[in-house]
Parts: structure tokens; sequence; C-alpha cells
């Protein structure tokens, strides 16, 4: 009933609703939000009533009063009475849990709530609607006008459960630095915490029954230098990575969150990334290995829990102490990426299938998955996991976090179970965000803030009856290249703001453009709050392909920042705001380097971003292979263009060495073989082609290569062969090859490759993967013919 009279007034106020791009900056945004002409001046002396006894909302209160008078010298107080009080908190039954009403005058402000969440979430837009130097640590006196936009507010979220992740386990993060995270999610409306806490390159959590926890798991000599696939063997980066958060640090932590009413789900992974723990207690693993060690590199490793009494009871005094330390009624114990290589080969544990009449070692870990959530049960605790628990049987009271897309949480919640969605394409914020060929190293694929804006954890199969087990939604950032706090609020700003607005369920498309508008003001926030945001909201992000349709290459500008122009160049000057304004892809017929720059207001506002794109006779033309894709080019730009017939050899783009995007990699074969149609019988004199070698990804450069060119794609005749002899590092590189021939025609042109092989040591170390002497992948990027 709550709810319906909290639907009502909504749709009924909704009907004179009306959206001020950036007067009203509260992200996520407010399920209904009516503008009012005029502002509530904040002056000295003013009252806030709260006439019912709630401590916790007294305390909201009072923390309100607190940060007004430390930035602006204002003094407010709390009174019982209603009648001469300028800010009146009223206690309102019908609302639901989270719910508020807000109405702002300018000769008072009324605060409604059922709950002291309620309360909080108002006091978080009044926040919002403040000028944006209510965020700074220094005191700003008078030098501000201290108003609020008037307007009436009714807002509640579509999700119970709006969460966030971070992991501290790869790189430990600051105390400090966790503490002022539940702030920023407090302030977006969020109201989990899921605090990744234990990895393979660490264990975080002090376990005083297990001191080798963290004396031993909570330190690692060196890490890795930059990407995972860099380099092989790893190059240290000669760096003593290590910290640890004690018990007492963690009853400061889940205070503080407490306080801001964001509930902390603690995450001790098991029975894979189990590395740190093992290293500490190698009686906890298969004893496959002659000794175990906190991994130093980034991956998927077989140091994985035994399934035996002896860890069963390790789990149970872990988690004994875990429980104690966490009021929040949740525990997530990851189950996911678990090799079963060491359980293959452990004697108990193949015994342990033959008695248990498993399956297999996926029906093992299903089993290990059952005993961990009797010992949660047992300890009035509930089991969080990734999807890989549906593997072999899901445990009976588990809630499923589902990360390899959709599909885990649609059989979760077929089978009844809780859901939340994380989908890894949309929800992992450390993803790239920027042109991975200029960005921070990050992780994975590139993750734009639209597509984080429209993701909806309601997909079409998880609507209707199924709705009810979709708990709600969480963000993530794993911080295997995040060596410390600037660069996680690199990654994590602003595309947080489009996940609030998603874990909020205001984001709508037709108001996308709205969203971008409020964005805006928060930058001046962050900056005053020492967060080192992406600053791509104030950039023109470039991409080009070939348009079939058109028969054209396109190069295509894109900026966030509402209300703003595009200059560029294409002569390799710097863009002012003399230089063309982009108003429509630009054709381009050969090579050529774009460089682009928002203005707003006649005033540049970012910086020069810049690309450059390779286009001849090849470009945009079909190719085929004899041997199949390791994988294709992840392009950033791949989405603006669907209708394209998108060929990551032949689409305009190199491939550079920050990351593996722009390459296509082709499985081990003796020979592989790539032909390029030009559609019509072409006379060309040039062919130019790139190739990467880098161990750690298994990429080795081609022997030699034969180039034969045809009409009728039956009958080739050679033109071109070269063997090859390189200059190899332990590093990622690319070889670049050039060829010149006397004038030549065809419509057919062959590129055969022989395949190199791994190497059986480089540098004196083994090659990972132990795949010596074996073929590698053919890593090749741009064919370019002209």
């Amino acid at each position: 009933m709550k709810h319906f009279i909290f639907l009502l007034i909504v749709i009924l106020s909704g009907i004179s609703q009306v959206h001020a791009c950036g007067k009203y900056p509260i992200i996520p945004y407010p399920k209904s939000l009516r503008a009012m002409e005029g502002y509530f001046i904040l002056k000295n002396n003013m009252q806030i009533s709260v006439p019912f006894e709630n401590k916790k909302v007294h305390q909201i209160a009072d923390d309100f009063i607190k940060k007004l008078s430390e930035v602006s010298g204002l003094h407010l107080s709390i009174s019982q009475e209603n009648t001469k009080a300028d800010i009146i908190f009223t206690k309102d039954n019908s609302l639901g849990n989270e719910a508020y009403l807000l109405n702002i005058a300018p000769e008072r402000i009324v605060v409604k709530a059922a709950t002291p969440n309620g309360f909080f979430y108002a006091v978080q837009s009044i926040l919002q609607l403040l000028p944006a130097e209510i965020c700074s640590p220094d005191f700003i006196g008078n030098h501000v006008i201290w108003q609020i936009p008037c307007a009436h507010i009714i807002d509640e979220p579509s999700f119970s459960y709006r969460g966030m992740m971070l992991d501290v386990a790869r790189y430990f993060m600051p105390k400090q630095y966790v503490l002022d995270f539940i702030d920023r999610l407090a302030a977006q409306k969020i109201n989990y915490f899921h605090f990744h806490l234990t990895e393979d390159q660490g264990w975080r959590i002090e376990i005083k029954k297990y001191p080798r926890l963290t004396s031993v798991g909570a330190y690692r000599p060196y890490t890795q230098t930059g990407y995972k696939h860099f380099h092989a063997p790893v190059i240290p980066d000669e760096v003593e990575h290590q910290g640890f958060y004690t018990q007492e640090d963690i009853k400061e932590i889940v205070a503080y969150a407490e306080k801001r009413y964001v509930t902390i789900i603690p995450e001790i992974e098991l029975p894979g990334h189990s590395s740190a723990a093992v290293a500490a207690y190698p009686e906890l693993s298969c004893g496959i290995k002659k000794e175990y060690e906190v991994v130093k590199n980034f991956g998927i490793f077989d140091n994985v829990f035994c399934p035996k009494e002896t860890t069963f009871q390790f789990l149970d005094d872990v988690f004994t102490e875990v429980a104690a330390l966490f009021p929040g009624k949740y525990i997530h114990i990851g189950g996911d990426e678990c090799p079963k290589t060491a359980w293959k080969q452990c004697k108990h544990c193949q015994l342990l299938i033959k008695e248990l009449q498993l399956k297999d070692e996926s029906s093992l870990q299903s089993y290990f998955i059952h005993r961990v959530e009797k010992i949660l049960n047992n300890k009035g605790k509930q089991l969080i996991g990734w999807d890989e628990i549906l593997e072999g049987g899901l445990a009976p009271n588990s809630t499923v976090m589902s990360w390899r897309g959709e599909q885990g949480g649609i059989e979760a919640a077929q089978a009844g179970h809780p859901v939340i969605m994380i989908p890894n394409a949309d929800t992992y914020l450390n993803y790239y965000q920027e042109d991975p060929e200029f960005a921070p190293v990050g992780s994975g694929s590139f993750l734009p803030m639209e597509q984080v804006y429209r993701f909806n954890p309601l997909s079409t199969l998880l609507k209707g009856k199924l709705s009810q087990y979709v708990l709600g939604t969480e963000a993530a950032l794993w911080t295997p290249y995040m060596k410390n706090p600037q660069i996680v609020d690199y990654y994590m700003y602003p595309r947080f703001y489009a996940f609030a607005e998603v874990a909020w369920g205001t984001n709508k498309p037709e108001r996308y453009q709205e969203f971008l508008a409020n964005i805006g003001p928060h930058y001046k926030r962050l900056d005053y709050q020492s967060i080192h945001a992406c600053r791509n909201y104030f950039d023109a992000y470039i991409d080009g392909a070939y348009n079939p349709r058109t028969r054209a290459f396109e190069i295509r500008l894109k900026g966030m920042m509402p209300g703003s122009v595009i200059h560029y160049t294409l002569d390799g000057n710097e863009p002012t705001s003399k230089a063309a304004i982009y108003t429509q892809p630009i054709k381009v017929t050969k090579d050529t380097q774009v460089k682009a720059v928002v203005f707003k207001n006649g005033a540049q506002v970012g910086k020069v971003t810049q690309k450059s794109f390779f286009v001849n006779k090849a470009t945009g033309k079909s190719t085929s292979s004899n041997v199949a894709y390791r994988f294709k080019p992840d392009n950033p730009g791949a989405k603006d263009y669907s209708e394209f017939n998108f060929c990551g050899l032949t689409n305009g783009i190199r491939g550079y060495l920050n990351h593996v995007h722009p390459w296509v990699a082709f499985k081990p074969a003796q020979y592989t073989e790539i032909i390029v149609d030009l559609d019509t019988i072409t006379s060309f004199r040039k062919i130019r082609y790139g190739v990467m070698n880098g161990y750690g990804q298994e990429a080795v450069a081609p022997e030699s290569v034969d180039i034969e060119i045809s009409n009728d794609s039956i009958s080739f005749k050679r033109i071109a062969s070269k063997k090859f002899t390189y200059t190899i590092s332990n590093k990622w590189q690319m070889f670049e090859q050039k060829f010149n021939f006397e004038p030549q025609k065809a419509r057919y042109v062959k590129l055969r490759f022989k395949n190199g092989k791994l190497p059986h040591k480089l540098g004196g170390f083994p090659v990972p993967e132990k795949r010596e002497g074996e073929l590698g992948l053919l890593f090749i990027d741009e064919i370019e013919i002209k």
C-alpha cells in the first residue's frame, strides 16, 4: 500500500514535472522533480526541527549542521518545535523504507521520510543542490551564497541492493581511502560496499587465529610491470607491496559505513584465487607443488584450496572472526575462476569424488560451496557467490552475483534464487573509458559512459515473474593495474555517476543528455575533494571506420558535454576556435591524422586528442583465412559502426603496444594464409603490415612470408618472399614489414605466413604456460595495399 501511494504521488506530480539541466545536479536523479521559482538561502542561527525521538535521524541533522558550519561558518541548531523551524524533518510512515519527500521553498524546507535511510538520502540530495564549495575541506565562509534551488522532489530507489565493489587484495588501499570511498558511495545513494579482501596476490584482513595469513599472505616482494600480457617472463617492478587491515581497522570502517547507511559485504575468495592463503598455510593445498607463494603477477592460478576437513575447519575459524566483524547478513565467498588442475591430480580429491558419487570436479566444487554455505548459515550469515557457483548444482540458500553476462542471473532466478546483476561488459569500471592507445593501462575491454548508463538490470528475460528475484545491481573496480588511489579515482569517475542512476532506477535513454549536463557541476566537487577523475567528459573522442554504404572511410568525433562544439584539424596543426567545426562524419581518402578539441562558450574546455588513420586500397575490404581467429579486435568504436562490415585487418587502425585491442590473433598453425579481396582488379605497388611478438600473450612473430596474387582466388602467383630475423626481448614488440614492387594488378592478395614457435627459454627464464617449443599465435594488425 505504501508503494502504491508513493507511485500515485509520483505519477500525479510528474504531470507538471519540469527538468532544468544543470540547475538540479542530483545524481542519481530523483524519480520526480518539479522545479520551482526561487532559492532557499541558508543563514546564521537557522533551526532544524526533528520533533520525534530517533537518535539516528538526530545524528543525520547534526552531521549536516556540522558540515555546513565547517565550510560556511553558518551555525544552525536542532529544535523540537515545527512552528519556527527553517528546515523541518517530518516522519511519514506512508513512505517506503528508503523513500523521501523534499519540498524546498524560499521560506522553508520540509523533509519527509519513514526511516533514517530516507532522511539520510534526502540530506544527500540537499548537499548536491548546495554550491560545490560544500565539498571543500577548507573554510569558505561568506564568499559563497549558500543557496538551494526550490523544488518539489519525490524519490525512492527501484532496487533494494545498490552495490559497489573495490578490490583491495591485488593492491592494498589505505584505510583513509576506504573511508573516503564509503563517503562517495553514500553521496550517490549506494547502500552496499562489496569489500574484496583476499586474492592470489594478497590477504588483507587480520585473522587472529591464523597470523601467517597477514605476516606471509599480505606481502609480496615485487609485482609485474605493466599489463598482464606485456612481458614473459614477468619483469618485476622491484617495489615491495604489503598491507592489511587490523580487526580494529575493520571495526572502524564498519562503524563509519553504518553511519552512512552503507552495509559492507566482505569477500573471502574460495576455493580458487587462494594463492596468498595457501602460501601462508600450504597444508590447505592439494600439495602438488613443492612450495607455494603469494603471486606476483595477474591471472588465474592452480593454487586452490583442497576440499579436506582441515580446510573446512580453517574456513570455519576464519568465518567465525569475519562474521563477528561484519554485522551485515551477507558474506561473499567468490567461487569464480577455480581451475580444477590440482583436484584432478590430487588423490584425496579423486577418492572424495568416488566416495560422494560425484560426477566430476565441477560437482566437487559444488560440494565445496555447499559445505561453506552450511558454515556461514550456522553463523547467521547468507552466502553470495559469483555465477560459477551454479556449476555442479547451486547451494540452497545462496545468492548469485551474475558477472559473465546475464545468463547466470537468469538461471539462478529461474531456480528461485536471489540475484544481483553485475555483467562485466556493462558494470566493470576497471575497463577502459578513454582510447586504450593513450589511456593508463587498464583491464580488458572498453566501457564508455553511455553503455553504463543504458544498462538495465532487468533484461527482457528477467522481467515479469523473474524480476522478483533480482535484488539489484553492482559495479566493480578490480585493481590489477591500479597501484594507488589516484588510478582508482581515474577509472571510477565519471562512470560511477552513470552507474548510480542505473542502481537507483532513473537512467532513462530520453534523458541521457540531461544526465550529461548534470555531471558538469560535479567536477568542481571532485576537485574540492582531490578526486583524480578521468576528464574525458571535456574531451573529443575520435574513431573511424569504412562505411560500405557511402564507400568512404569516415572519421567520427564525439563529445559528452552538452552545449559544446568540437573543432578539428586534419593537417597536423593544433586545433583552435578558428579550426573546422565537426558537424558530420569526415570522409577521407588517404592516411590522416586527426586532432580535435572541445570548446564551450568560445573557450577550450579539454585537452587536444589525436588519432591516426591509414586509408588505402585495402581499407574496408573483406578478408578470409585458413585458420580460425583466437580473437578479433575489440575496437572501442565498433559499437558505433554496427551497420558496417567491420574487419580488423583492414579497418584503418594500426596496432599499438598498449593493449591487444587493435590486433587480430590467429590460432596456432604451421602456416597461416590471409587473403584480402579488393573487390575488383586493382593496381598497386606497396604492401605493409605489422606483427607482434609477446610471449606473455603467446604471440610469436612469423619466420617468413610469401605474398601471392590472383584474379580468381584459385590460381595464385608469388610476387614476393622473405625470411625474417628478429632481435627479441621479453617485452611486447611490434615489427612492421614493408614491400615495394613493380606495379601489380590483382583482385586477391594472399599473405602466407610460416608461424614461429615459443622458445624454450628467454633470458634464462622459462616461457609461461608450459608451451615451450609449440607454435605460437600470429598477431597481425593493419594490412595496407597502395
